[in-house]
């Protein structure tokens, strides 16, 4: 490795450094220059000015070694660095020309046993196998990232305490190749043995049974064990979940498996809010039971008081009812709700199941019957409906409120049966979809796009009551416009509300600090009288919102103006809410 340094010079009466300074690298390009300036202490430090010109030569001196570590893990064994310091131009100019040279490629890799095993047959492409390939580039990632593959591969494959005891690598100069040698000891061959589960206070140790992905005198597997533990996370119930197999006194005996849990507080009571200028200030608090008779039963009761909506609502669930991860749901409402085209005042019971399959796949089949008396402007009327809703969520995003990968896909269906003496049967089918987008490495910009299409067939609009037709407008559909407000209107400037629905979002999520974000955003949508939308006088909606990411998750602000207003708009709307607005 040669190293030169060039300093051009100038008169002594500059013997500070200016303020700031640039930094050029000269030499290298694509992914390795975007490699080496993420690495550069020149670089992360060039906001903090050097106190003199000594002190940015010695920055300087310091990110040339480091840089040369950066090019040997890329496997430049033999690069050059020049650097020169400008002092003519204000700021300085710090040139770094890097000359790569030759990079180095793998030899054939050889994972050999521990001194003293003489076990099972070894596989001489087992590092190939695992990503260390010979004649791909020499990166240090790799040789790191073969030892965990290698000992992954044997723990999901009844090898729990296999370890890499030993890690030789040999650089050749002359034949520009680098030899890795893992020793390994790969520990005794087990089954899974019994389970102990520590830690339980309230929990009957059956609801921790039940999730265990394995049974005793199986193989032992690390993949089933991972996903176990993040079932037991996932459930609600537990703040901390550990799960490790014991090492077997004797050759042959079976892993025995400890799962040590730490139970979370049972009971807990929170407290929201929101706002926005067509519905107005809104509170809510809910209080939960997560453990109701020591097997996982959940109570939760919540209530809402605000200036469009007062609800109250009782909700059970039981879990493991017929099966693992299928739960019996109850729940028991009631709804006042005061807005500009009705008043309504229901009460709901529903029981159902609630089927988890997968982690990212929830199927949910309920039976709900809904009485009310609705208040319109020109008419009264009261109903009880019975409903079969069906709904399928499907959510492989990387984050419940603020999601920057990923995407998600809700579809439901409720045929409204004619029963309990009504006379009313009708259909509504729903169907949303919304992806996320991280546009750089550290998701600071995130792309958000959701549509949303809703159809009612078997009863015309008039037949149906206005509080189950379907609305555009308010804060989580096109913003710009008041709740239900983006849509068809009647003589009294309320709105009719439609058989169908379309809706379509689009926001980029911009990250100007941890905590702070912008969000320019864009909506369009309308409610149709037709049974299909047919995507006609559309509605639409701009306006940018501001984020602030608390330890909760985002709270939301956001100001939206119509583009094309009924002529009793609001020419601002504002909305503030916890989470992102989809």
């Amino acid at each position: 490795m040669i190293v030169t340094i060039t300093l051009i010079m100038i008169p002594a009466g500059h013997a500070r450094a200016a303020s700031g300074y640039k930094t050029v690298f000269v030499g290298v390009t694509g992914s390795l220059a975007a490699t080496i300036e993420e690495a550069s202490l020149l670089v992360s430090l060039r906001k903090h000015d050097p106190a003199s010109f000594a002190a940015l030569r010695d920055r300087t001196r310091r990110d040339i070694a480091r840089l040369t570590q950066v090019l040997e893990s890329e496997g430049y064994y033999d690069a050059d660095l020049d650097e020169t310091i400008d002092r003519t131009e204000k700021p300085y100019r710090v040139i770094i020309t890097i000359k790569p040279g030759t990079r180095y490629v793998f030899a054939p890799a050889v994972v050999a046993p521990v001194a003293g095993y003489a076990g099972a047959n070894w596989n001489p492409k087992e590092a190939e196998n695992r990503g260390l390939i010979a004649g791909d580039p020499a990166r240090a990632a790799t040789i790191l990232n073969t030892v965990t593959a290698i000992i992954e591969a044997r723990r999901q494959s009844a090898w729990p305490f296999a370890r890499i005891t030993d890690r030789r690598v040999v650089v050749d100069s002359a034949t520009k190749r680098v030899t890795v040698t893992y020793t390994l000891d790969p520990g005794p061959f087990c089954r899974f043995g019994d389970s102990t589960i520590l830690g339980l206070e309230h929990i009957h140790p059956s609801f921790v049974m039940r999730r265990l992905l394995w049974s005793a005198g199986d193989p032992y597997d690390k993949r089933m064990v991972e996903k176990t533990r993040r079932e037991l996370i996932a459930s609600g119930l537990f703040s901390v979940v550990a799960i490790a197999p014991e090492r077997p006194s004797r050759p042959g005996d079976p892993a025995n498996m400890i799962i040590k849990v730490q139970e979370r507080v049972r009971r807990s009571v929170t407290f929201g809010g929101g706002y926005d200028t067509g519905e107005g200030l809104e509170a809510s608090t809910s209080w939960e039971h997560r453990n109701l008779f020591g097997g996982a039963q959940n109570l939760k009761t919540e209530a809402t008081v605000g200036q469009s909506k007062n609800a109250v609502s009782v909700n059970y669930r039981r879990p493991d009812f017929w099966g693992t991860n299928q739960d019996l749901v109850a729940s028991v409402g009631f709804d006042n709700e005061i807005l500009d085209a009705f008043h309504t005042i229901a009460q709901q019971i529903s029981f159902g199941i609630d089927w988890r399959p997968r982690r990212t796949l929830e199927v949910q089949a309920t039976i709900l019957a809904d009485h009310a008396r609705i208040n319109e402007i020109i008419q009264s009327r009261t109903y009880t409906l019975v409903g079969l809703p069906i709904i399928l969520k499907w959510d492989n995003s990387d984050d419940p409120l603020s999601p920057t990968e990923g995407y998600r896909l809700n579809l439901s269906g409720t045929p409204y049966l004619g029963a309990l003496g009504s006379q009313l049967t009708f259909v509504q089918l729903e169907a949303t979809g919304t992806i996320y987008r991280k546009l750089d490495r550290d998701a600071a910009y995130v792309l958000a796009a959701q549509t949303m299409l809703g159809a009612t067939g078997g009863a015309s609009l008039n037949a149906i009551p206005k509080d189950h037709r379907l609305y555009a407008g308010g804060g989580g559909s096109v913003r710009g416009f008041s709740f239900q407000k983006a849509g068809p209107q009647d003589i009294y400037s309320n709105s009719v509300g439609g058989r169908s629905l379309f809706e379509s979002s689009l926001e980029l999520r911009i990250r100007l600090s941890e905590r702070i974000g912008l969000v320019p955003f864009t909506d369009i949508g309308s409610d149709y009288p037709s049974s299909l939308p047919n995507l006609s006088s559309l509605y639409e909606g701009f306006g940018l919102g501001l984020r602030y990411y608390s330890t909760i998750g985002p709270i939301r602000l956001d100001l939206a103006t119509p583009l094309n207003p009924h002529h009793n708009d609001s020419p601002i709307q504002v909305y503030v809410g916890l989470g992102q607005a989809f």
